[in-house]
């Protein structure tokens, strides 16, 4: 009797620990992305009143078509102090060549900005301390006009809506690029791109 006993809690213990072994982890669930206090989806003629005003469409500081009907980046102008946004668009101490909204149909899209590359290493550690540690890193090789080759640092955090990328020399060798993108939006610009260039070739041939 005793080692049946024995042998039906043995069993009995490696069935649950079968079941427990079993039992998916949950992935942590990804924080929503937000860049001084603007969020994905939101109203972009709230921040950007002049959006659709024909008088200001295309001048900086204001918006600029970016060939999808609909898509648009628009100066940040929170920080924007002169008229060609070199010095007086900035993130803390960080002065950005520039630093736009992207915006579809009405709505905020995505993030642009662009830096002198030796600003990399602080603006880096700024978005550390905004978002937390990379979910990935790696160096990759990019070329200058002249051929030489350098590094070139990309750092990723990721939220619910895309992935906010870091790229050491992404606008080229001597500036660094910050953008977020939203996988959905993109893949539905990709597709009203393509249909517009097949709608122009049916036309031009």
């Amino acid at each position: 009797m005793r080692i049946r006993q024995m042998l039906l809690a043995g069993l009995f213990l490696g069935i649950a620990g079968a079941a427990s072994a079993q039992t998916p982890t949950r992935a942590p669930e990804l924080p929503s992305f937000e860049f001084r206090g603007h969020r994905i989806g939101d109203d972009a003629l709230a921040l950007f009143p002049y959006l659709e005003d024909p008088q200001k469409l295309g001048l900086e500081p204001y918006c600029t078509p970016e060939g999808v009907p609909g898509y648009a980046s628009c100066w940040d102008r929170e920080s924007y102090t002169n008229f060609y946004g070199v010095v007086g668009q900035r993130l803390g101490d960080v002065p950005f060549g520039f630093l736009k909204y992207l915006v579809y149909e009405r709505r905020i899209v995505g993030v642009t900005a662009m830096a002198h590359i030796n600003l990399y290493p602080k603006l880096r550690g700024m978005l550390i301390g905004k978002y937390g540690e990379p979910a990935a890193e790696h160096v990759a090789t990019v070329q200058s006009r002249a051929g030489a080759t350098f590094d070139n640092m990309e750092t990723e955090w990721r939220f619910k809506e895309g992935t906010l990328r870091l790229q050491q020399r992404g606008w080229d060798v001597d500036h660094c690029l910050l953008a977020f993108e939203n996988p959905a939006v993109r893949a539905k610009l990709d597709e009203v791109q393509k249909a517009a260039d097949g709608t122009k070739g049916r036309q031009a041939f």
